[in-house]
């Protein structure tokens, strides 16, 4: 089985809106997609844990053939996202049924988690096995209880993937902590799938060597990454560096000195080169690099 973890941009509001793969008649349109934004407007206000439930009960019915939209029939080709699982799932459709998982990314912004939610409905072929959570506001990964629920669409709402200089510390630091909690959470042999084809595309750089970080502290083979370009009839696995056990433990002895603010150790010294430290402070590299490796990072000072 797989856990697929895709990064989602706002394909699939473009698609939707040119009725890109969109069934004989189905309609979507501005209006309705401005009411999309407005319930998630209101959704990001309150509690994160209850944001599906509302989605179900606001969103849902406007989503169905009752109101001439048959989302769950549009051809995945709607979305960078969802045609990416197009090609690399037989069956898309039965994602679920067949015991995979998704685990979507979202920029906590209205657009962003309206977009996450519309993939969500699209892959889990309705509006009901979708769970939202967002990472957690303080530090540790492993003081994160919640879990990505096996035969759902989780959406996990990142703080910050829309901002750039200082404050991209905080998202980077939070798509490394979903990556480790996904990798903690999986069973002993499933495999870690991150696509890059959506998505904010600063985020997907620095999630594509977060991944390669990840791939190098579990066996061959069960973290990889694809990619499908727009023109593309296939998708394609991008091949990862695996670093040595050697150096991820010196990797994270660097990044964990750094941010505890201590001296950071003469044979450690190449590593402030890396673009990992800048003066005394982890860049957003560090900081997600120091997240993927399963060590206490806070969320909010980094």
């Amino acid at each position: 089985m797989t856990v697929f973890l895709i990064p989602c941009g706002l394909s699939i509001r473009d698609g939707l809106l040119v009725k890109r793969g969109a069934p004989t008649d189905a309609e979507f349109g501005h209006q309705r997609f401005n009411r999309v934004l407005t319930w998630a407007a209101h959704a990001r206000a309150g509690r994160p844990n209850d944001v599906a439930a509302s989605w179900r009960q606001e969103i849902g019915p406007l989503l169905g053939p009752d109101e001439g939209v048959y989302l769950t029939d549009w051809n995945p080709e709607v979305s960078a996202e969802t045609n990416t699982i197009a090609h690399r799932l037989s069956s898309p459709s039965r994602l679920l049924d067949d015991g995979h998982r998704a685990v979507l990314l979202a920029s906590d912004t209205d657009a962003g988690l309206a977009s996450a939610m519309l993939v969500a409905t699209h892959l889990a072929q309705g509006v009901e096995r979708i769970v939202h959570l967002a990472v957690p506001e303080f530090p540790g990964q492993n003081e994160w209880t919640d879990e990505f629920p096996r035969g759902t669409v989780t959406v996990v709402s990142v703080k910050g993937m829309d901002e750039t200089a200082d404050r991209l510390r905080r998202s980077v630091a939070g798509l490394g902590r979903v990556l480790r909690v996904v990798a903690d959470q999986a069973h002993a042999n499933e495999r870690i799938e991150v696509h890059v084809t959506g998505g904010y595309k600063a985020t997907v750089l620095y999630l594509m060597t977060m991944t390669e970080v990840l791939a190098s502290t579990r066996d061959p083979g069960l973290v990889e990454a694809w990619y499908l370009h727009e023109d593309g009839d296939q998708a394609v696995r991008i091949e990862l560096r695996r670093l040595s056990e050697e150096h991820v433990s010196r990797l994270r002895q660097a990044l964990t000195e750094v941010h505890n603010r201590q001296p950071l150790s003469p044979d450690l010294e190449v590593f402030r080169t890396a673009g990992l430290t800048h003066g005394d402070r982890l860049t957003p590299f560090g900081a997600g690099f120091l997240a993927v490796l399963g060590e206490r990072v806070s969320y909010v000072d980094i």
